[in-house]
């Protein structure tokens, strides 16, 4: 019977310590906005007006809520139908990001991150890059800047992330960018653009500008009716489309792969390749220019290729 006290005891003492373990904060904010200055795991219980995240080791859980970077978040980023690009094409970039991001681990969850002069989320460079951030289950929109900046930081996260209505890039990234399910339409410049990384069902339309580019491993992306290039890339591309796109569908170089994947009624070539570009299981129709420019056949009889 002892025995079996001394169990329940550390068993309740055990949940009560991981409730106090998974206690979370909320964000310290005045009249000049929030700040999160010291690791842990912190919730919003309301909007609040620009944030700063200054620590590492950070999961900030926005809790369905918004992140401005103004206090009346009424100004929008219009886009009209049948056109590329939104309103937002004229005015500085001007004033902090609504996120600011300095600090290495660090998550930013489910919400909405929108209206502002300057970028929606923005990754400052200290005297060590930021490494380590994920940004997940976000919405990014009506910013004059890029709706997402983080070139500044290596090892970067996306997942279910939607950028689009911004004045300027969708998403912009420098290198080891893995970005999954995500959106970037309706933008003022490029809708995606990285250094290095790994895009997996990622979506690009209706960009003033190219659709993405990229280096690295480009999977199941949907690239339609950008101002230019649909998809711009080095490495590999797979399972892919480009659609009406104003220039070329699928331009790769000056080596990779392209596997399966299609081009149609684009208004320049369908795929453009560099000559250290191998190719297998195209479709094309209807583009402008050349069906297929450049690149080798993928072929069991030629080595270069593998």
């Amino acid at each position: 019977m002892l025995l079996f006290r001394k169990i329940l005891v550390l068993a309740l003492l055990g949940i009560a310590y991981q409730g106090a373990a998974s206690a979370q904060s909320t964000p310290t904010c005045n009249s000049s906005g929030c700040t999160i200055s010291a690791s842990g795991s912190y919730i919003l219980n309301s909007r609040i007006m620009g944030l700063t995240i200054s620590a590492s080791n950070v999961v900030l859980d926005l809790n369905g809520f918004g992140v401005t970077q103004l206090n009346n978040p009424g100004w929008v980023c219009t886009i009209a139908a049948g056109t590329r690009g939104n309103s937002c094409n004229s005015g500085a970039i001007t004033g902090n990001p609504a996120i600011s991001i300095s600090g290495s681990n660090v998550t930013v969850k489910n919400g909405m991150v929108y209206s502002g002069y300057g970028t929606g989320i923005y990754v400052i460079s200290p005297s060590n890059a930021a490494s380590d951030v994920t940004l997940k289950d976000l919405t990014v929109s009506n910013f004059r800047g890029p709706g997402i900046d983080v070139s500044n930081a290596n090892v970067v996260s996306l997942i279910n992330v939607q950028s689009n209505q911004n004045g300027s890039y969708g998403i912009v990234g420098a290198n080891e960018v893995s970005m999954q399910n995500v959106t970037a339409n309706y933008n003022n410049s490029i809708g995606i653009q990285v250094f290095s990384g790994q895009l997996e069902n990622v979506s690009a339309e209706y960009n003033s500008d190219g659709g993405i580019v990229a280096a690295g491993v480009i999977t199941k992306a949907r690239v339609k009716y950008n101002g230019d290039v649909g998809i711009t890339a080095a490495a590999v591309i797979r399972d892919s489309y480009a659609f009406g796109n104003v220039g070329t569908g699928i331009s790769m170089g000056p080596s990779g792969v392209v596997i399966d994947s299609i081009a149609a009624l684009n208004g320049g070539g369908g795929f453009s390749l560099s000559s250290g570009v191998c190719y297998w299981g195209l479709s094309t129709q209807g583009n402008t220019g050349a069906a297929i420019s450049g690149g080798t056949p993928l072929s069991g009889s030629n080595a270069s290729c593998q």
